[in-house]
């Protein structure tokens, strides 16, 4: 957790300054910082100057980010005419600045595994790793996984904890009780190890919860690959998709009492009234969920 910790002090340290100054800013960008420096540090071993006022990386990642939520949100947006020329070059800038950064970065890391120097166990190492045995065909671009841990690496965590700690600030109980169970188990020690983690059982209801009431995620989409069958009488044929939302289904009534409230307690272990698994599934389910959502809850926490 040493990097998470790190990232924390360096994000407290920025709000610090920014409270001191009185300046109103939007904590979402700060959290993307936070986040964006914790995915380049873990995955492939870069510290960036994420906070600085001008930071390339940063601002070329929430280019592309920012570009396709629009594109997500308003198909027509993937139509050059109606995207607009100023939109698709912003996007394709960020997107050819971020992927000759990330060649930059594999050449350095192959000149270093090529002299035996150490490297960190990586993100990055793994993919040369994967490079090196030809698993990658001459039609794969391994520079297109770099584009999506990113995107999938930073954004969607620092969502889920700008909505935390938005209903954090609109539900004094919540914030309180969170405030005492992080002076409980750490008190004055200044980072949390990972023993302490699973003694914070709170605050990890407060992310679950987060992810609940706003998951990263609208909805998935699968396709079937057994026979046709039936649900409910509705046929529903082989080769079909399938989209079932976490959205919806985390706000039905009979699958969570309440669901316009934030409430933390639902998670507990003792509540019977608990979302069940296949109703709640922020991170899809089976052998195809969310590999990162693990590292996701750990720097959320932090």
């Amino acid at each position: 957790l040493t990097d998470f910790n790190r990232a924390g002090d360096r994000f407290v340290d920025a709000i610090g300054e920014l409270a001191d100054s009185g300046k109103e800013v939007l904590i979402l960008d700060w959290l993307h910082r936070t986040a964006l420096g914790i995915i380049c540090r873990v995955a492939y071993g870069k510290d960036l100057d994420v906070f600085g006022e001008k930071s390339p990386f940063n601002d070329a990642v929430n280019d592309f980010t920012t570009v396709f939520g629009e594109t997500f949100r308003d198909p027509l947006m993937q139509i050059p005419f109606f995207a607009g020329k100023g939109r698709v070059d912003k996007f394709r800038n960020a997107i050819n600045f971020v992927k000759s950064e990330g060649r930059r970065w594999t050449k350095e890391r192959e000149e270093a595994r090529r002299n035996e120097e150490y490297v960190p166990d990586d993100i990055l190492n793994s993919t040369l790793d994967i490079k090196e045995r030809g698993i990658y065909d001459e039609t794969d671009d391994p520079m297109d996984d770099f584009i999506t841990f990113f995107l999938a690496g930073h954004e969607t965590t620092a969502n889920t904890m700008s909505f935390a700690l938005l209903e954090a600030s609109r539900n004094p109980d919540v914030l309180r009780r969170m405030h005492e169970e992080v002076e409980e188990v750490l008190g004055q020690k200044p980072h949390i190890s990972n023993e302490d983690i699973g003694k914070l059982p709170y605050l990890n209801n407060v992310w679950k919860e987060a992810l609940r009431k706003f998951p990263v995620a609208g909805a998935i989409f699968r396709q079937v690959n057994t026979d046709d069958f039936k649900i409910d009488g509705r046929l529903i044929p082989k080769g079909a998709t399938v989209v079932p939302s976490q959205y919806v289904s985390s706000r039905m009534p009979e699958n969570c009492p309440d669901p316009e409230v934030f409430n933390p307690d639902r998670f507990s272990p003792d509540n019977p009234d608990r979302p069940a698994t296949y109703t709640y599934f922020p991170f899809s389910l089976g052998p195809r969920n969310c590999i990162g959502q693990n590292f996701a809850q750990l720097e959320g926490m932090v």
